[in-house]
Order: C-alpha cells, then structure tokens, then sequence
C-alpha cells in the first residue's frame, strides 16, 4: 500500500474540521488510500504550520474568521514551495464571486460528500488514484 497522503484541514469550527477530516478520510479510502489530517483552527496556524511541515494538499472553511480563506490562498501561493499546492474550499457561498475570490483553488458547496471533496480536490491538482 502507498504511503498515507498528507491533509490539513483549517475550520474556527471543532465540528466543521471533524466533519471535513471524516469526508476526506472517506474520499481517501474510496480509492484504497489512507490520508493523515491535520487540523488547526485558522489560517495563520495554517500559514505556520504549512511552513513547518509538508501536506499534500489544504481544505479549509470559506468563512475563516481574521484571514480568509482568500487571503490564506493568496499568501501560500506567494511562497515558491507552495505556489501550486492543492487547495479546496468549503463552504455555503456559493455566489458568483467564489471562483474569482479563489483563483485556482476549488470549491465546494455546503453540504458536501466525500465524492464531493475527491472531485474538488482534483480541480485543485490532487488525485488520490489514477481513476479519480
């Protein structure tokens, strides 16, 4: 079996990440893979712990409170070793102006499902097998 993927999950929400890292987990094992999740509960723990360690891709809350998830994005993709790191967004806003806020990340709507947050995260670049 392959070596676990690498996730971190950023929500304000306990719940939201619990939810978040179980769809991840789901979508994951779909595929005969495993995912490890890391959670932290905004975008500068993000920003810090993105610096410190390596993920494969990044799914946070679209209403990140202090930094956006818009913001968090644009500062990740500023530093050369994450400028194409796969990013989803989750949220309910599901108006016009997500994708423009979001450049190349994804997005998915509210409630979402694990075959959701698998499709998203291949938008964003990231595949966890080759029939995804």
């Amino acid at each position: 079996m392959s070596e676990p993927a690498r996730a971190l999950v950023v929500a304000s929400s306990e719940a939201l990440r619990i939810l978040i890292g179980d769809a991840v987990r789901r979508a994951a094992a779909s595929c005969g893979r495993t995912v490890d999740v890391a959670e932290v509960a905004d975008g500068y723990s993000a920003l810090a712990r993105t610096s410190r360690e390596t993920f494969d891709f990044v799914i946070a809350d679209l209403d990140l409170p202090v930094l956006p998830a818009d913001e968090l994005i644009r500062l990740l993709r500023a530093r050369p070793e994450q400028a194409s790191l796969p990013f989803v967004a989750v949220g309910a806003d599901a108006s016009d102006d997500v994708p423009r806020l979001l450049g190349d990340a994804a997005f998915t709507p509210s409630p979402f499902t694990p075959d959701a947050i698998r499709t998203a995260l291949a938008r964003a670049g990231f595949r966890f097998g080759e029939d995804t």
